[in-house]
């Protein structure tokens, strides 16, 4: 009888022992492993490879943003509405520039070619006359790859469909109205506000460089580049002084003319200074009419370098 109960007690010994090695085999997989803020541990449904391991998932490309220019209107500080286009950059935080007409035209007149140029989305094709050189993009100097630009247009007031002769009391009024379409794209979506670039031709090269010394009393508005082609100071503000502010704080002024132009050669080269620099053309074109492929300079390849390089590398 003794052996018999020996016999049992012992069996029993052994089936326990499995059963604990057995539910201690399970705890030692099914236990959760606090994590340590270096290694999370895997939720349900993540993607998994063959070892367990997580798998990283594909980068997704941002959507880009749309081609066609979109209509916007603002108003000024003194009242006036004024009508403009946006030209979308590709992906947001992109540079932006602004385009200044020049007297007697409209945004819509001057900027046809050049503005989907610069935007750099394969939109110039859309707008090829072959009227004006500058409304032919065919031999603009071709975009680089990846140097795409937002870029903003507008009608000075009372200037659509051109300008008259008594289209304000007093021109100062279109300063107010460069100033104001600074100070609007700077809140734009999808462009970054501390490279903001302006161009401009004629009444519009003053523009730009008057009001981009306007901005340099706004806080968290600068203009990082200007470009001026032939002004002259048609905006009772002094072209030389609005430069010598803008190089002194540092923003790089680029002044183009012909020689020919007189006024407008001479204001240009009645400046110097570090961050100034003049070119000046052979003939006699005025504004935009110096894109021309006719001519000793090359000013699409001249305005391109210097909107990279104030964009991109400066």
């Amino acid at each position: 009888m003794k052996k018999l109960l020996l016999l049992n007690l012992m069996v029993i010994l052994v089936i326990l022992s499995a059963c604990q090695q057995q539910d201690a085999d399970m705890v030692d997989a099914t236990v959760a492993v606090e994590p340590t803020g270096e290694i999370a541990p895997l939720d349900e449904g993540d993607p998994v490879e063959e070892n367990g391991a997580p798998m990283e998932e594909a980068a997704v490309e941002p959507t880009p943003l749309p081609v066609e220019p979109l209509a916007f209107r603002f108003v000024t500080n003194d009242g006036a509405t004024i009508d403009g286009d946006f030209y979308p950059p590709a992906y947001p935080n992109a540079p932006v520039v602004i385009l200044m007409h020049q007297y007697p035209m409209d945004h819509n007149i001057e900027w046809i070619a050049i503005a989907p140029w610069l935007q750099n989305r394969d939109m110039a094709a859309s707008v090829r006359s072959g009227g004006e050189p500058w409304t032919d993009p065919s031999w603009f100097s071709p975009m680089n790859e990846g140097f795409d630009f937002a870029v903003f247009t507008f009608t000075f007031r009372n200037c659509l469909g051109g300008c008259k002769e008594d289209s304000v009391e007093s021109r100062e009024e279109w300063i107010n109205d460069a100033s104001a379409a600074i100070e609007a794209v700077a809140s734009f979506r999808f462009v970054d506000p501390s490279r903001i670039l302006v161009v401009g031709t004629s009444i519009g090269a003053d523009a730009a460089v008057n009001a981009c010394e306007r901005m340099l009393e706004i806080e968290g508005i600068n203009c990082s580049g200007v470009v001026s082609i032939s002004p002259g100071s048609y905006l009772e503000q002094d072209f030389a002084s609005s430069v010598e502010s803008l190089t002194q704080a540092g923003i790089p002024v680029r002044c183009v003319a012909s020689e020919g132009d007189a006024l407008s050669a001479q204001t240009c080269q009645d400046v110097e200074g570090t961050g100034y620099q003049a070119v000046i053309a052979d003939g006699n074109e005025h504004g935009v009419r110096l894109f021309d492929p006719s001519l000793n300079i090359d000013l699409s390849a001249l305005l391109k370098g210097w909107l990279i390089e104030w964009a991109y590398i400066y």
